[in-house]
C-alpha cells in the first residue's frame, strides 16, 4: 500500500506546486483576495483525484466548497440554507444571465466572475490530472507554464523570477516522477519504493546542484533586445515609468503606475492615521488644479498653532515623525487630523492657506505633529438638509466649482444615487458606498487615458470603472459638488504597515488621496470612496440612532488593499500602435468577457466530447512513431481506456481474453482478440519480440477509430 501511495502523493504534491504557480500570478495583476482559499481548491481538487475518489462526490465536494466561499466572501450574516440564501443565489443567476444576454458583459457581478474562476481552475486541474494519469507526461504542461510565467514578467509589472525557478525545480522533479511511474507500467513490474528512490535521488540531485548553481553563480547582462521595444516598434518610451508616491503635478490624471516599497517616512504613533499634505479644489476634467495667491503663504513658527479649517478640541496626541532621504528632499510636513501645532528643532516652516499644505526649507530629520483627535457621536450630529447648504458663505464657492462642459450623467447618476436621502451626511455616505456595490475594480496595471475630449471621471464612472486612489476620490468629488454639497481633494498618505519596533512605516506604496465633505453644522469630514481601503473612523456607530443609520459595512472581495498617488511625467504625445490597441481594449474590456466564456464553452465541450475526439488524437499522435513493443504496450492500454469511456469497462472478475471476446462480438471483428494475445505474451513472455507491429498498429487503429460512434 505504501509503495503505490508515496510515489503518488509526491507526483499530486509536486502538481500542486506547479498549479499555484499557475494562479499566483494572476491573482496579483488582478488584485484578487482571499488566495489562501482559492488555492485551497486546489488542493482540493488534487486530493479528491489522488483517492479516486467517484465522479459523483468529486462533482459535490467541489460545488460545496464553490457555494460555501461565495456565501463566506459575499454575504453577510446568512445561513447557508435558509430562504434568504436561495434569494440571493436566484437573484444573481437571474441577473447575470440578463446581462450576458444582453451582452451588457460590464455588468456582471463579481459573485459570476468568482464562480468562472473556480470552474476554470476545476477544469485545468482535470485535465492536467488525465495527462498524468493517461500519458504519465505533463513536460507540454511545464512548458506551457514556464512560457506563461515568462510572458507575464516580460509584459506586466509582475515579477516572476521567483515563480520561473519554483517551477523549472517543480517541472522537472515531475518529469523525472513521471518517467519512472512510466517505467513501471511499462515494464508491467511493481516497483518497490527503495528501488524507485535508487533511481530517482540521483536525478533529484543532479537538478538541485543545476538549478542551485544557476542562482548563485554570477551573470552577465541581458543578451537580447528588450522584446518590448522590438513589440513597439522597436522604440522604447522616452517617459520614466510611472510610479507611486506623492507628487506636486496632479494637472493630468490616469494611465497605469507600478509599485514603489521606497520607504518615505517611520511614524511613532498610538494608533494609525491618515497622513494629511494638501488639498486641491479645482478640478478641469483632467485633473487637479488649486486656486492659489502669494497671500496665501503665511510663515509658521514652531509650536504655533495652526490656523486650519477643522476645530481643535481639547484632547492633544502627539505623532513623532522621522523622515528618510525621500520625504527630506521633498520638504512636505505630513499632518495627522486635526494638527494644532508642530514642534521641530530647526527650519523655517510656511503654511499654504489655501491647500492646508505644510513645507520647510530645511531638511528635517524629525518633527512632532500635536493632533486634536476628531470624534463625533451620532447624537452629536446636525441633521441638516439641503437648506442649510444654500445658505453657505461664498467662501465655499470654490469647493462647489465642476467644469462647464461636465457630462449631463454624471450630475444625474449623483442625483440618483442620493434622491431617497434626506440629510447631507447620508448623501455623502451613500456616494461614498456607491463604488463598493457596483462592480467597480481596483487596478493600478490597466487603466486607461482619457481622450482630450473626454471627461476623467465620465471615463471612469461609465466606461472603464477600473482604477486606483485618484479615480475614486475625484469622482466623489465630482458628484458630490453635482448635489451641492462642498468637497475638496485631498492628498497625503495612508497608515502603512506596524513594523517590529511598534511603528508605523509609510512607503511609495502608501501615497493616497482621498475625499473631505463639509457637513453643515459639524465641518469638514474626511471620506474614503477606494474600495479596499477603511478610512478614517469619525463617527461613533455603536450608540443608538434615531433616524440615521450607518451605512453598511463593505463586503470584502477578492480585490487590491494598497492604494497609491502618480508623480512622473505622462506618456509620449505621440502613442504607437500597439499602445492605441491598448487603450482600446482597455476601453471595451466587455471583449475579456467574451473571451473568456469563448475559452470555458470550448473546454467544456472538449471534456464532455472527449470520447469523439480522443481517438483522432491518439491515431495522429502515434501516427509516426516506430513499430514496437514499449509503443504498442501504450497504444493498447489506451484502447482499453477508451473503450471504458465508450461504455465497455472491463467487468469485476473478467480476464483480458473475456473483455477481448466480448469487445470483438460488440463489433463484429477479431481484431481485440489479436491484439490482447500479444499483450499477454508481451506481458508474461519474451515471445511476442517477433511480432507484426505494424499489422498489430492498424487493427488497434482500427477499432480506436470504431469508438468515435
Amino acid at each position: 500500500m505504501i509503495q503505490k501511495i508515496v510515489p503518488k502523493l509526491f507526483v499530486y504534491s509536486l502538481l500542486f506546486l506547479l498549479l499555484r504557480e499557475w494562479l499566483l500570478p494572476v491573482v496579483a495583476l488582478t488584485n484578487t483576495g482571499y488566495v489562501t482559499y482559492i488555492v485551497g481548491f486546489v488542493g482540493v481538487a488534487l486530493l479528491l483525484r489522488l483517492i479516486n475518489a467517484h465522479w459523483l462526490i468529486t462533482t459535490v465536494v467541489q460545488l460545496s466548497y464553490i457555494i460555501i466561499f461565495i456565501f463566506y466572501v459575499y454575504t453577510d450574516n446568512m445561513q447557508l440554507l435558509s430562504s434568504d440564501a436561495w434569494h440571493f443565489f436566484l437573484t444573481e443567476w437571474r441577473r447575470n444571465l440578463q446581462a450576458i444576454f444582453a451582452l451588457e458583459l460590464g455588468q456582471v457581478t463579481d459573485v459570476f466572475r468568482s464562480v468562472l474562476l473556480f470552474i476554470l481552475i476545476w477544469m485545468l486541474v482535470y485535465l492536467v490530472h488525465q495527462w498524468v494519469t493517461m500519458g504519465y507526461n505533463i513536460f507540454y504542461f511545464f512548458a506551457m507554464t514556464v512560457f506563461f510565467i515568462a510572458t507575464l514578467d516580460t509584459f506586466t509589472a509582475y515579477d516572476g523570477q521567483r515563480s520561473i525557478i519554483i517551477v523549472m525545480f517543480t517541472g522537472f522533479l515531475l518529469i523525472g516522477a513521471l518517467f519512472i511511474k512510466r517505467l513501471a507500467r511499462q515494464t508491467q513490474d511493481h516497483l518497490s519504493l527503495w528501488y524507485r528512490l535508487r533511481l530517482y535521488i540521483p536525478f533529484a540531485m543532479l537538478i538541485i546542484g543545476v538549478i542551485g548553481i544557476g542562482i548563485f553563480l554570477p551573470k552577465s547582462g541581458p543578451t537580447w533586445a528588450d522584446p518590448v521595444a522590438y513589440i513597439t516598434n522597436g522604440k522604447v518610451s522616452d517617459t520614466t515609468q510611472r510610479k507611486v508616491g506623492y507628487g506636486d503635478d496632479d494637472t493630468r490624471l490616469g494611465g497605469s503606475v507600478a509599485d514603489d516599497d521606497t520607504l518615505v517616512f517611520i511614524a511613532e504613533a498610538e494608533r494609525s492615521h491618515y497622513f494629511r499634505i494638501e488639498t486641491k479644489d479645482t478640478y478641469t476634467s483632467k485633473g487637479w488644479v488649486q486656486q492659489i495667491s502669494e497671500e496665501t503663504l503665511v510663515p509658521y513658527q514652531t509650536g504655533d498653532t495652526i490656523d486650519s479649517s477643522f476645530i481643535h478640541g481639547d484632547e492633544k496626541e502627539k505623532v513623532t515623525i522621522y523622515n528618510t532621504e525621500v520625504a527630506k528632499k521633498a520638504g512636505f510636513i505630513v499632518q495627522p487630523y486635526a494638527t494644532v501645532e508642530v514642534k521641530s528643532v530647526k527650519g523655517a516652516l510656511t503654511f499654504n492657506q489655501g491647500t492646508e499644505k505644510m513645507t520647510t526649507d530645511k531638511s528635517l530629520a524629525t518633527y512632532e505633529s500635536i493632533y486634536s483627535p476628531m470624534h463625533f457621536m451620532y447624537e452629536d450630529i446636525v441633521q441638516t438638509d439641503d437648506i442649510a447648504l444654500e445658505v453657505l458663505p461664498a467662501e465655499f464657492d470654490r469647493f462647489l466649482q465642476l467644469p462647464a462642459l461636465l457630462p449631463q450623467r454624471i450630475v444625474d447618476l449623483a442625483q440618483q444615487v442620493t434622491e431617497d436621502k434626506p440629510y447631507v451626511l447620508e448623501k455623502a455616505q451613500a456616494i461614498e458606498d456607491y463604488f463598493k456595490h457596483n462592480q467597480f475594480v481596483y487596478d493600478k496595471q490597466n487603466i486607461a487615458m482619457p481622450e482630450e475630449d473626454q471627461d476623467y471621471v465620465d471615463q471612469f464612472l461609465f466606461e472603464t470603472k477600473r482604477g486606483y486612489c485618484d479615480n475614486f476620490s475625484t469622482a466623489m468629488v465630482v458628484m458630490l459638488r453635482s448635489v451641492g454639497i462642498p468637497a475638496r481633494w485631498t492628498k497625503g498618505f495612508a497608515p502603512g504597515t506596524l513594523n517590529d519596533e511598534g511603528r508605523y512605516a509609510i512607503t511609495n506604496n502608501e501615497a493616497h488621496s482621498w475625499v473631505e465633505a463639509y457637513i453643515p453644522g459639524i465641518g469638514w469630514l474626511p471620506f474614503e470612496p477606494t474600495i479596499g481601503f477603511e478610512g478614517i473612523d469619525t463617527i461613533d456607530y455603536t450608540t443608538e440612532q434615531q433616524e440615521l443609520e450607518p451605512t453598511e459595512p463593505e463586503r470584502e472581495t477578492p480585490e487590491a488593499q494598497e492604494e497609491e498617488q502618480t508623480v512622473t511625467e505622462e506618456t509620449a504625445s505621440k502613442p504607437t500602435l500597439w499602445s492605441k490597441i491598448n487603450t482600446w481594449l482597455q476601453q471595451n474590456t466587455w471583449l475579456y468577457y467574451v473571451l473568456l466564456i469563448v475559452i470555458c464553452l470550448t473546454v467544456l465541450a472538449m471534456v464532455i466530447l472527449r470520447k469523439q475526439w480522443l481517438p483522432g488524437y491518439y491515431v495522429r499522435k502515434f501516427k509516426n512513431k516506430a513499430r514496437n513493443r514499449e509503443n504498442f504496450m501504450t497504444t493498447y492500454t489506451l484502447l482499453v481506456a477508451q473503450l471504458e469511456r465508450f461504455g465497455y469497462a472491463r467487468r469485476t472478475g473478467e480476464t483480458l481474453k473475456q473483455y477481448a471476446k466480448r469487445i470483438d462480438e460488440a463489433y463484429a471483428t477479431t481484431k481485440m482478440q489479436e491484439l490482447t494475445e500479444i499483450y499477454e505474451q508481451l506481458v508474461y513472455s519474451e515471445s511476442g519480440q517477433s511480432a507484426n507491429y505494424e499489422q498489430l498498429h492498424e487493427s488497434w487503429e482500427y477499432l480506436i477509430n470504431r469508438t468515435t460512434g
